[in-house]
Parts: C-alpha cells; structure tokens; sequence
C-alpha cells in the first residue's frame, strides 16, 4: 500500500476545514503541519502568518479530518486521543467522554513578543481541543479561543482589524498565536497518527 497523504492539511483563511487520508500500514510521523518561520515573513498584513488564521463566524476555528484507508482498531484511536490528552496535552483540565468517542481539553499557553518588554508583552490564551473517532475518520478541531494580556482580554477582531493596517505589533501577536495553535494541533495529529501506544491502551481502557 502506498504511503501517500491524499490530503494536505492546510490553514487558509477562508476555509477552515482539510482532510487527510492516512495509510493504516505506515501511521507513525507521516503527517506534519508546515514548517513555519516568524523571520521570513515580512510585518505585512498580506502574505504573513497572521492572515493565514483560519475563522469561523469571525473567530479563530481550527478544524482537519483524518481520512484512514481501512478499518483500524477503534480503541486504539480512541487510547491514541487519551494519550495525547493525559501526556502530551499538558493540561489537567481534560474531558473524556468515552461512551461517545468524543474527547475534550481545555487548555492554556503563553506566548511573549518580544523579551525586552518583559511582562507587558506576554499574552495568556485559552483554548480548547476536541477529537472524535467515528469509523475510518478522526475528527480534530480547536477553537473557544481567549486572549489576555496583563489579566485584561484582548479582542481579537481589534488585533485583525489593526493588522490588516499593517500595525507590525498586532501582526506579530496574531502570527505567533497561528504558530502556536499549529504546534498543539500538530502533537494532537501525531498522537492520532501512531500506533506506539499500544500498552498505555491496553493499560488505560480495562
């Protein structure tokens, strides 16, 4: 069978939805977000990172389907999505609602700046993750998004509409929130993507 993802996983900013098919002989590592760098991209509204969140309803939604080309075992997707909430999700604040394959996280990061600003420029956000495993398909979305910075909450259509003014603060916030949100959404496709679990779902669905 050939390994080939018949899907790319892309942000773009109008849609906000991809698929992706997953060979079931070869799962581990085969599917990675893009690489991408703040230092190529230029404090433009146009073309930068920040113009690359995808929405919904004027809010930032992430949303990917894994197509898998034969029937896999449902418990070890479903062992996939509980490792990925209790080992690399790195939030205790999990949701696991087993009777309906569905899985929730709600989570939060930070992210700085610019470290000459110290406190002033580090930014809290919250978020939350959902998986579903429903037949040859895995659901992944992340949204509920909320912005803060020095305990006060930042709008995020105010930092859209400043950076479509090319305002170069307001892209850089927005550009660092899209990377980040790539990376956890990355660890989420890896975790769903593996097999090498197995134990831990032999352990943690008795």
């Amino acid at each position: 069978m050939k390994s080939i993802l018949l899907g790319l996983f892309s942000f773009a900013a109008l849609s906000t939805t991809a698929q992706t098919t997953i060979p079931t002989q070869k799962l581990a590592g085969n599917h990675q977000l893009p690489t991408v760098t703040l230092k190529a991209q230029k404090l433009e509204w146009e073309g930068s990172l920040a113009a690359s969140i995808p929405t919904s309803a004027n809010t930032p939604y992430y949303d990917t389907t894994i197509k898998y080309t034969a029937d896999l075992d449902k418990a070890q997707l479903e062992a996939n999505a509980t490792y990925f909430f209790e080992k690399e999700f790195g939030s205790k604040s999990v949701v696991i609602e087993n009777k309906k394959h569905n899985y929730t996280g709600h989570g939060m990061y930070l992210f700085a700046t610019d470290k000459k600003l110290g406190s002033t420029g580090v930014y809290k956000v919250y978020y939350t993750i959902n998986i579903q495993v429903k037949g040859k398909k895995c659901f992944v979305s992340m949204g509920d998004f909320k912005l803060e910075n020095q305990h006060s909450p930042v709008s995020f259509q105010y930092l859209v509409n400043n950076a479509k003014n090319n305002d170069a603060k307001s892209i850089t916030v927005l550009s660092l929130f899209h990377k980040n949100n790539q990376d956890e959404l990355s660890k989420a496709l890896t975790s769903m993507n593996t097999k090498d679990h197995s134990d831990y779902a032999t352990a943690s669905l008795r």
